[in-house]
């Protein structure tokens, strides 16, 4: 059987530096929607793909734009406390649930 694939309209969840969304993109789909907080991601996102929404705190994505085909997401980076405080290799475990949780938000 041939594949055959369609462009498809894409939300990316914890874009990073778009190279997931730029795959994607290679792959004929649309890039409707990033969601990325790192201020140093969001510019390069603002420059490779510009025009695209850019959101930059998934907290506050009640929802996605009406013609969303398909979610794509990346890791999220842990949180790392300030280095001054607590050791370099401890994480905040709630990061590593983000991506869990915000997929599932989104189920239909």
């Amino acid at each position: 059987a041939v594949f055959s694939a369609r462009e498809m309209k894409t939300v990316s969840l914890f874009s990073g530096i778009g190279g997931l969304d730029l795959g994607l993109e290679d792959a004929g789909h649309e890039i409707v929607m990033q969601v990325e907080s790192d201020p140093y991601c969001c510019q390069i996102l603002q420059h490779h793909f510009p025009g695209i929404a850019l959101r930059r705190d998934i907290a506050d994505v009640t929802e996605l734009p009406a013609d969303t085909e398909l979610l794509a997401a990346g890791f999220p980076c842990p949180v790392r406390p300030p280095r001054k405080t607590v050791p370099r290799k401890t994480t905040t475990p709630a990061s590593h649930r983000l991506l869990v949780r915000y997929r599932a938000r989104f189920r239909t």
